[in-house]
């Protein structure tokens, strides 16, 4: 073995094998860079999961108490009458006021982690710790829907 380190062909094999080292782990590096964007559905469709923007601009309006702009982000209440969508606007502010007079109020929200779903691309859920003013912390589970080229509640 000490011998190998003095002949002329340790120089070659130490380049090629720094080479293949190199080669290595340029591909590892890359490798995440290469993964496709999205999952494809059954019908050939490419849809990227949601991203944690997106998801925030769904959430916020009811941290910050803005519950049509809230409502709004539901694809079930899209289609629904106006009488509809005031019910559920209606429960939001209850469940709201509830937490205000149980835990003091949300004080912030953040997202923990966006799963999309293999196996039917279009759903997906976005995991996020509510921190309450009282201390407490409760993680909620968000699931949305890809419908018409955009992410919606569900």
């Amino acid at each position: 073995m000490h011998i190998l380190h003095h002949s002329p062909h340790h120089r070659l094999l130490r380049s090629i094998a720094g080479i293949g080292c190199a080669a290595a782990a340029a591909i590892f590096l890359l490798f995440p860079a290469c993964k496709p964007k999205g999952v494809q559905t059954s019908d050939g469709e490419l849809v990227e999961a949601p991203t944690a923007d997106e998801v925030e601009a769904m959430t916020a309006p009811y941290v910050s108490g803005h519950f049509e702009d809230y409502t709004d982000g539901f694809l079930s209440v899209r289609d629904k009458t106006p009488a509809y969508r005031k019910q559920i606007v209606a429960l939001m502010k209850q469940r709201h006021r509830q937490e205000a007079q149980e835990r003091g109020g949300i004080q912030f929200e953040r997202i923990v982690s966006i799963q999309q779903s293999v196996v039917h691309p279009r759903y997906a859920e976005a995991f996020l710790i509510r921190s309450f003013r009282d201390g407490t912390r409760e993680q909620v589970g968000q699931p949305l829907v890809f419908h018409n080229g955009r992410w919606w509640l569900r």
